[in-house]
């Protein structure tokens, strides 16, 4: 029995569950993988008992993140699958009826429909599931030999097998024995791999009753690559049936709204490009969370759920911007979203993710984020960002009318997260993530940075190299002007990309061209349609106002009791006034450092005009230095 995939890893359940990507569509089948294919079927009981089995019922238990349970699927001849999850606390139900692939959320109680990627995902499980590419005329894919090789004496043959829709997997046979003993299958740009073995024969032919699933991209989080083990305990031919495998009738979520029915509008603090909203657990005083439709469940600090007594279980590899990080699952009784006059919204029984978020993020941010709001909460309302008066508005998604006057622009979600298309300079596009939690304005992933020669095209313009970072870890990128961005209907003259060539985390993505961010979407007020998969967006007051970087060319990290330089880049303001790597910088224009807000070094440092100076007191080994800086674009 194999777990079909769940999504973009940060989904919480990634460990456990295998993902693919697209293929062709043409069926085919070369000699020599037909004498694999062949010793398969013959050593799994042969054609016969092959062509008996249109619809197969499997039950076994599932080892994974440090937590035990149950897993049961269903197939069906020639592109039905459905499976059904119980780990620990976390209940998670999903399928693919031919046409439409869903999933459940961690508690099973909402139901989301999958497009884009995902849907291509889950259709390429239900073709493997269903051993389509053993059956005649393979199922409409292509099946051809891959290679060979030795391990312990034994020969072990490979074949890449590309499905209908979906990307290609390579499964390894044994030259010996005919079965399959690993297979290799990729996500994006992230491989992981299944052992199979403890052949038995179930329901009339011989197959594998444990599966070892390993993701060698999450090894640095732990001794080991961990393992999601899989034990197949019994398995009969199903009568065929057709609503099991359609989206299930699901309660409807229980949402209060605390001041008016239907809406509820909420002040947002705009700092350093990040959108901090009050947000309370089961309860507790509200506390500070980013919100962040790049983020596709809603997590915590860990720190945090310990003071406010939440429990939680499991240890799971997610993915952020950057790369991996470890994180846990919590299950919480309600999610408040409330501002100082009592309006907001409730929603009940929510599992949110918990990980260690604040103290990293606190130096960057010189403020602790309690947690990020993700796109498991937003996603339930058509949610409006408006930059200029500094508040959202959450909308009942089912009688959401949108009254401005701005072109829709149609969404695909990729496990949440609103995805959108832009095109770059002359011709140069690709489907960007739209992320209201990165602070800066675009990033181009390294697979669009290379497909379109971007670093070709902008030779001779100026550029900057800096680092990024997020939820699992930091990112190189090189900074320079391009000539025009276009969303929909609408152009940005000159703006800053943060060009990457990373292969690790989203960064690292090769079917998503990048990333907006708030310095591109503060130009408008943006409304999420979720429901309705659309994103509207008003030019505001920022609209016209040109792309800039900091003028003074430095980050300034905070620290609980002192502010340290970082990232001088060269050139600069900073730079070119001497300041220098890990100074402490005690006072800005005779203001001590440490008491100054981020809005208020963003009003200094970015929104400062260029000439003007400003005076800031170091501490250089111990000794103190005076300097004064004078603004200057670097870009």
């Amino acid at each position: 029995m194999r777990l079909p995939p769940a999504g973009h890893a940060v989904t919480l359940v990634a460990l456990v569950l295998v993902a693919v990507g697209i293929g062709d569509g043409r069926a085919s089948l070369t000699p020599q993988a037909q004498a694999i294919v062949d010793h398969y079927v013959a050593a799994t009981g042969g054609a016969a008992a092959l062509a008996a089995e249109p619809a197969l019922h499997t039950r076994g238990r599932i080892q994974a993140a440090k937590l035990s349970g149950t897993v049961e699927q269903w197939t069906q001849i020639p592109d039905r699958l459905a499976t059904r999850l119980d780990l620990g606390t976390l209940r998670l139900r999903m399928g693919y009826d031919g046409h439409v692939a869903w999933r459940t959320d961690l508690s099973s109680r909402r139901v989301q429909i999958l497009e884009g990627k995902d849907l291509e995902a889950m259709a390429s499980d239900a073709y493997f599931e269903n051993e389509m590419w053993a059956r005649p005329d393979q199922g409409g894919g292509q099946v051809t030999f891959g290679t060979t090789s030795y391990r312990d004496g034994q020969a072990f043959h490979s074949l890449v097998v590309t499905p209908p829709l979906g990307p290609l997997r390579r499964l390894w046979f044994s030259e010996k024995t005919g079965l399959i003993t690993r297979v290799v299958t990729r996500k994006d740009q992230v491989e992981s791999e299944t052992w199979r073995s403890e052949y038995q024969v179930l329901a009339g032919r011989k197959r594998a009753t444990l599966d070892d699933a390993v993701d060698q991209s999450l090894a640095f989080l732990y001794d080991e690559a961990p393992v999601a083990r899989v034990f197949t305990d019994s398995a009969w031919v199903a009568a065929g049936e057709s609503t099991r495998f359609a989206p299930p009738e699901a309660p409807q979520p229980a949402t209060r709204w605390l001041k008016s029915q239907g809406v509820a509008q909420v002040p947002f603090r705009y700092g350093s490009r990040h959108v901090w909203i009050k947000v309370s657990i089961n309860g507790a005083p509200p506390a500070d969370f980013l919100l962040d439709t790049g983020c596709s469940a809603t997590a915590i600090d860990r720190g945090y759920a310990e003071r406010i007594g939440l429990g939680h279980e499991g240890d799971f590899g997610v993915q952020g911007m950057g790369g991996h990080a470890s994180e846990a699952i919590a299950p919480v009784r309600s999610i408040t979203v409330s501002g100082p006059d009592g309006d907001g919204v409730t929603l009940r029984d929510f599992k949110v993710g918990v990980l260690d978020l604040a103290d990293g993020a606190e130096a960057v941010l010189w403020r602790r984020a309690s947690g990020l709001l993700g796109a498991d909460f937003l996603s339930r309302f058509a949610v409006e960002i408006d930059y200029d008066h500094e508040t959202v508005a959450f909308h009942d998604s089912a009688s959401f009318v949108y009254h401005g006057t701005s072109a829709p622009i149609d969404i695909r979600l990729m496990s949440g997260i609103p995805t959108i298309p832009v095109r770059l300079d002359d011709g140069c596009e690709g489907q960007f993530l739209v992320d209201v939690g990165n602070s800066f304005g675009m990033i181009v992933h390294g697979s669009l940075v290379k497909g379109c020669r971007i670093f070709t095209k902008t030779l001779g313009r100026k550029e900057v190299r800096t680092f990024g970072g997020g939820i699992g870890s930091g990112f190189q990128s090189w900074l320079c002007r391009l000539d025009t961005l276009r969303i929909g209907p609408y152009a940005v003259a000159q703006p800053i990309a943060g060009l990457t060539l990373s292969t690790h985390g989203m960064v690292g993505s090769e079917d998503y061209g990048g990333n907006l961010g708030n310095g591109v979407l503060q130009r408008f007020r943006c409304t999420f349609d979720y429901a309705h998969r659309k994103l509207y967006l008003d030019p505001g007051k920022r609209f016209a106002e040109p792309d800039r970087y900091s003028r003074i060319g430095a980050y300034l990290i905070r620290e609980p009791h002192r502010v340290l330089a970082w990232g001088i880049v060269h050139g600069s303001a900073a730079d070119e006034a001497g300041l220098k790597e890990a100074d402490v910088v005690v006072a800005i224009d005779g203001r001590p450092a440490t008491s100054y807000t981020p809005e208020e070094l963003d009003h200094l440092f970015v929104d400062g005009e260029v000439g003007s100076t400003h005076t800031l007191e170091v501490l250089r080994d111990f000794k103190p230095t005076r300097l004064t800086v004078t603004l200057q674009d670097v870009i």
